[in-house]
């Protein structure tokens, strides 16, 4: 999930208190379930802007994914602008393409949740991450599939995903 930004060279330290600031996610949702039945109905609408903003924006990801990528209570990270951009810009591009792919297959088409997993949750710095969320799904003939929507985060009693890679 937070690989690329767990390898960021040690660079100058930011305050829990930065961190704090950026600490509310816009949007997304009030639970994982909620977040979910989001993603499932904006899917069967194939509406894609509603997918994206269904994951952490550019500037979440920056000032609050990047610094809090640590375990509690050790020193946040505090990356250049360049470094934390190409991280950001490796991630969005490989999520958006995935999210293409996934709208193409899938999207529009009749979908029921029959139930959804991941593979734990691991505590940072302000956020749990939950990582590999996979959803078995129906469709319209009743057979079953797996969709894999990569990994999702809460913070402060907001749910988003980090990505639609398929980690």
């Amino acid at each position: 999930l937070l690989a690329t930004a767990l390898v960021i060279a040690r660079e100058p330290q930011v305050s829990a208190k930065e961190v704090t600031a950026a600490k509310q996610l816009a949007g997304g949702a009030s639970s994982l379930d909620e977040l979910v039945a989001s993603f499932m109905r904006a899917l069967a609408a194939n509406d894609v802007p509603a997918l994206r903003a269904l994951a952490v924006t550019d500037e979440e990801y920056k000032t609050f994914i990047i610094p809090g990528s640590v375990e509690p209570g050790q020193p946040l990270q505090a990356p250049s602008a360049e470094i934390a951009e190409y991280f950001w810009q490796s991630l969005n591009g490989k999520s958006l393409i995935n999210l293409g792919g996934l709208a193409e297959r899938t999207g529009g088409k009749p979908l029921t949740l029959v139930r959804y997993t991941h593979s734990g949750e691991h505590a940072y710095t302000g956020f749990t991450s939950y990582r590999r969320l996979r959803l078995e799904v129906k469709d319209g003939a009743g057979e079953e599939f797996e969709i894999a929507t990569g990994s999702a985060i809460v913070a402060d009693g907001r749910y988003k995903f980090v990505s639609f890679i398929r980690d």
